[in-house]
C-alpha cells in the first residue's frame, strides 16, 4: 500500500511542510492539510486519525508509526528525531522529495513497457480477427475448388483457431491468476535465504543501481537528521525491497557488524556485488572530512541518473521494436491473404 499511495504521501508530507514553515501547530497543520474538496479520501482518513492522536498527546512519530499502511520505519525515524531537534520542516520536505522521486522513475519504467504491450495486445487481436474471420472464407473457396491451400494460409487459420479456443483462453486465464497468487504470496512472506551471487550478477544494471541509490539518499537524510550510522543502516534494512535485494539487506548486516566492531566504513561495504571502488572512496573520503551526508546525496544522484539514462535507452529501443515486429506479424497475416488469392488468379488465367 505505501508504494501505491508514495505521491499522495508527497503531497501531504510537503503540504506539513510549508504549513509548519508558516508557524502552524503540528496538530492544526494536519488538520488543515486533510480539509478541502480534492483532497483524496485516504488522505482525509489518516489526518483525522492523526490529529486524534495528537490531540490525545502521542507525538507526531508514535501517530505515524501506527499507520503501517502509509509510514515505513525509515520516515518514522526521521519524523521522530527531526521533532526532538526541531527540524521538523526540512526533514518532511526531504521525505516528501524521497517519496516523488520513487513514484517519478517507477512511473517512467512503467511507462517505457506500457507501449510496447499495448501493441503486442494490438497485434494479437489483429493476428486473431484477421486468421478466424477472413482466411476462413478463403481457405473454404479454395477447397471447394480442389486447390492446395498454400502452407502460410493453412499455417496461419491453424494459429488464429487455436488462440481464440476456449481451451486456450482457460489456460491464459489460469496462468494469469496463478502468477498473480505466487506474486502476492512472495511479497506477503518473508523473504528466506539469501540471494546467490550468481543471480545478482545476472540482474540488468539498473536492479542494483536504484536500491544503492536510495539506500544512500536515505542514509543521509538519518544521518543529518542526527542518526548514528548504524543506527540508520539497522532502519533502513527491512526497507530494501527489488530483486537480489535480500543479499544486500545480509550485506548491510555484516556492516553493521563490522561497524560495531570499529572497521572503517569503506572496509565495512566490502559487498563488491553492489558496492563498487568508487562508492566505497567516497564513503572514506565523506567520512574524514566528515561531509557524509553530502556525500551519500553526490552518490545517490550519481547512481539515479545512470538508471534514468538506462530506463530512456530502454524505452528508445522498445517502441520502435514494438512497431517493427506489429508490422511483420500484421504483414505475415496480410500475405497469407493475399497468396491464395494469386494462387486462384493463376489458375483462372
Amino acid at each position: 500500500l505505501r508504494s501505491r499511495r508514495s505521491a499522495q504521501k508527497a503531497e501531504l508530507l510537503e503540504s506539513l511542510a510549508t504549513l509548519i514553515e508558516s508557524g502552524v501547530s503540528v496538530r492544526h497543520a494536519v488538520e488543515i492539510a486533510g480539509q478541502g474538496s480534492r483532497v483524496p479520501r485516504g488522505i482525509r482518513r489518516l489526518t483525522a486519525r492523526l490529529a486524534d492522536d495528537l490531540t490525545q498527546g502521542s507525538a507526531l512519530h508514535d501517530a505515524c508509526a501506527s499507520h503501517e499502511g502509509w509510514f515505513d520505519e525509515l520516515e518514522i525515524a526521521v519524523i521522530g528525531v527531526a521533532q526532538e531537534s526541531g527540524e521538523l520542516s526540512p526533514a518532511m520536505r526531504r521525505l516528501a522529495e524521497r517519496q516523488s522521486r520513487s513514484s517519478e522513475l517507477r512511473d517512467k519504467f512503467l511507462a517505457a513497457l506500457t507501449y510496447p504491450i499495448l501493441i503486442g495486445v494490438v497485434t494479437a487481436l489483429v493476428v486473431v480477427l484477421l486468421s478466424t474471420k477472413t482466411l476462413p472464407p478463403i481457405v473454404e473457396m479454395l477447397q471447394s475448388a480442389d486447390i492446395e491451400v498454400p502452407a502460410l494460409t493453412g499455417a496461419l487459420v491453424t494459429t488464429g483457431h487455436a488462440l481464440s479456443s476456449p481451451a486456450t483462453i482457460m489456460a491464459a486465464l489460469l496462468v494469469f491468476v496463478s502468477m498473480a497468487v505466487l506474486i502476492a504470496f512472495l511479497k506477503a512472506r518473508p523473504s528466506q535465504g539469501t540471494a546467490p551471487a550468481w543471480y545478482v550478477r545476472s540482474l540488468p544494471a539498473v536492479c542494483q543501481r536504484l536500491p544503492v541509490s536510495a539506500l544512500a539518499r536515505d542514509l543521509a537524510d538519518l544521518i543529518a537528521s542526527g542518526v548514528p550510522m548504524a543506527r540508520a543502516v539497522e532502519i533502513l534494512e527491512p526497507t530494501l525491497k527489488g530483486p537480489g535485494t535480500s543479499r544486500l539487506r545480509a550485506s548491510l548486516a555484516s556492516a553493521r557488524t563490522a561497524m560495531a566492531e570499529g572497521a572503517r566504513l569503506e572496509d565495512a561495504f566490502g559487498d563488491e556485488l553492489w558496492f563498487d571502488a568508487e562508492f566505497r572512496r567516497l564513503l572514506a573520503v565523506g567520512q574524514e572530512s566528515g561531509e557524509l551526508p553530502p556525500m551519500l546525496r553526490r552518490l545517490a544522484d550519481r547512481y539515479e541518473q545512470r538508471s534514468r539514462r538506462a530506463i530512456d535507452r530502454l524505452a528508445s529501443l522498445l517502441e520502435p521494436a514494438a512497431i517493427l515486429i506489429m508490422s511483420a506479424v500484421v504483414g505475415t497475416v496480410v500475405l497469407g491473404a493475399v497468396l491464395p488469392l494469386i494462387r486462384m488468379q493463376e489458375l483462372i488465367s
